[in-house]
């Protein structure tokens, strides 16, 4: 198939998941866009430093801040794609779809529409943060460039990460043991609330093997850039990281597509 005309096809299928997500898109932006991210900023970013570290926290404020974006980004990217693996088990909509679609095309775009989706959705949580935080915000060394590159490489990677577990899962009752089991430890080791640099210093073996979660990447990147501060892993290794992250688990993710596809 030419080149020209599989883009074309990818385009057109992205635009019309566009065009149907624009009559849901109230729902998420009152859920993603003011709810989450209002709630998170004052309660994480404002109210739980203020209490536990007292006065002088604000930096602290925003290192922890980083978790729940962390949370947000992976949940919006699980909202998006869920139902992927409740069509095999009833409608079978997908059957139809690659009927008149190569595969990877369709496979592609299920990828690249929550990524997207996500990064826009995302982008504006630390702007709001900076709004309603300014005194937090207003001496750290923000790289707006940097932290948007970072935004951007692992909105691709949680897609890429979160379609690679639902191929895997053979039922979508697994689901559950999925994100038990895989998301919140992975998470939760990747520096949700903790950053790499006080795990390695205080223990050292979960400080090595925390290199080896994609999640030390997406929360450290953010931090580098928001921060600024060389305590964290700088944010260009962090965006190279990711994008191998999502590269690795894209082709992985082809694999057992087609294989959960044609097993059934």
């Amino acid at each position: 198939m030419p080149l020209m005309y599989s883009c074309r096809i990818l385009v057109q299928l992205l635009a019309r998941d566009f065009f149907v997500f624009a009559k849901r898109i109230r729902s998420f932006g009152i859920n993603y866009l003011l709810i989450y991210p209002v709630l998170a900023i004052i309660t994480f970013g404002y109210i739980q430093p203020g209490i536990y570290f007292g006065p002088g926290h604000s930096k602290t404020s925003v290192v922890l801040l980083i978790g729940t974006f962390c949370i947000n980004m992976v949940s919006l990217c699980y909202t998006l794609m869920t139902p992927f693996v409740f069509d095999l088990e009833s409608d079978r909509f997908i059957d139809y779809q690659i009927s008149i679609v190569p595969p990877r095309i369709l496979f592609i775009k299920m990828l690249l529409f929550p990524a997207l989706i996500a990064m826009i959705i995302s982008t504006p949580f630390f702007p709001l943060a900076y709004a309603l935080l300014p005194g937090y915000f207003a001496a750290l060394q923000i790289n707006w460039l940097g932290l948007i590159g970072v935004v951007i490489a692992a909105s691709f990677y949680c897609a890429s990460y979160i379609m690679l577990g639902l191929c895997i899962i053979k039922k979508a009752n697994r689901i559950r043991q999925f994100w038990l089991r895989f998301n919140w430890p992975l998470m939760v080791l990747g520096g949700l609330w903790i950053p790499f640099y006080l795990l390695k210093a205080n223990f050292p073996l979960l400080g090595y093997i925390a290199l080896l979660d994609p999640f030390t990447y997406f929360t450290e990147g953010i931090r580098s850039a928001l921060i600024g501060s060389d305590q964290f892993i700088p944010y260009q290794i962090c965006i190279f990281v990711l994008l191998l992250f999502f590269c690795m688990f894209s082709l992985l993710s082809i694999y057992f597509f087609k294989r959960k596809l044609d097993h059934i």
